[in-house]
């Protein structure tokens, strides 16, 4: 990892990467029947190496005991890693650069069954009113849904916060993802007037449908992933700025409402059993 001054910027003898400050983050959270685990990100601003030990998390049908498939569950991995620098700039610079050289093994699993369902019914009423119309409105809303996913993510994000003007630039947002898994969606929605009125689109209606969807039942791959980014802004020279640019990790699995089970895993970057971050390179 090397981190390597813009000369528009900052003065070229200035070494960005050993006077940085590391930005690393983890967490994990569950719902229901789930499990979820991160490691913290590593990152030596000496050497330039940095690597997260691997993101998992998984969910489940619950035991009849817990609620069975109508309890929710849900697990979530995050971890962050990146780097910060304050600067201040000895000429004026209208452009900052963030790059990242990634590799990663990731994997997705879920699947589920929809025999089980449950249907939700809302009800309720209202008055509204157009000039000397005026009307009660009844309404009806049944739905079914039930899914089992999960998702994996990275995301590069970065941003300029000028502490003179203060001030705040985004940019360079980059992205891939993969997520598994299948949903079912059922659905009938009744609205009644009292008084129709087709000319206000007072008009009784009764909605309903029916969707399903799968996004495969597995995924596994090793990506090597170099996503890149830009902040434009405008920074005079004197200002004081500080730079940040991060690479964020995600691995979710939900089972809503649904017989199935979820996995999702950021694992095993290359050979070493993890993922590895060889390169940062700040401009």
């Amino acid at each position: 990892m090397a981190l390597l001054p813009a000369a528009s910027a900052v003065s070229a003898n200035v070494s960005l990467l050993k006077t940085s400050t590391p930005l690393l983050q983890e967490s994990a959270s569950i719902q229901g029947c789930a499990k979820a685990k991160a490691a913290m990100p590593q990152l030596s601003l000496l050497t330039g190496a940095g690597r997260e030990a691997g993101l998992s998390s998984s969910a489940k049908t619950c035991s009849k005991a817990l609620g069975g498939a109508a309890t929710q569950s849900y697990g979530d991995a995050s971890a962050e890693i990146g780097v910060t620098k304050a600067l201040k700039l000895k000429v004026a610079a209208t452009t900052l650069n963030a790059s990242f050289d990634i590799k990663a093994a990731v994997m997705t699993m879920a699947h589920g069954t929809f025999s089980h369902c449950p249907t939700t019914t809302n009800t309720g009423s209202y008055t509204i009113s157009s000039g000397t119309a005026v009307s009660s409105v009844t309404y009806t809303d049944t739905s079914s849904y039930c899914t089992a996913q999960a998702t994996w993510e990275m995301f590069l994000e970065m941003y300029v916060e000028d502490q003179t003007s203060g001030t705040f630039t985004f940019g360079g947002f980059s992205s891939m993802y993969n997520n598994s898994g299948n949903y079912y969606d059922k659905y009938n929605d009744v609205t009644n007037y009292s008084s129709p009125n087709a000319t206000l689109g007072w008009t009784n209606a009764t909605y309903s449908g029916t969707s399903t969807g799968s996004y495969g039942l597995s995924n596994s791959t090793v990506i090597a992933w170099t996503p890149t980014g830009v902040v434009s802004g405008s920074w005079a020279s004197g200002d004081n700025i500080v730079f940040y640019a991060y690479l964020y990790l995600y691995a979710d699995s939900a089972v809503e409402y649904e017989h199935g089970a979820a996995a999702a895993k950021i694992v095993a970057g290359g050979s070493v059993g993890h993922v590895d971050i060889t390169g940062v390179n700040l401009s």
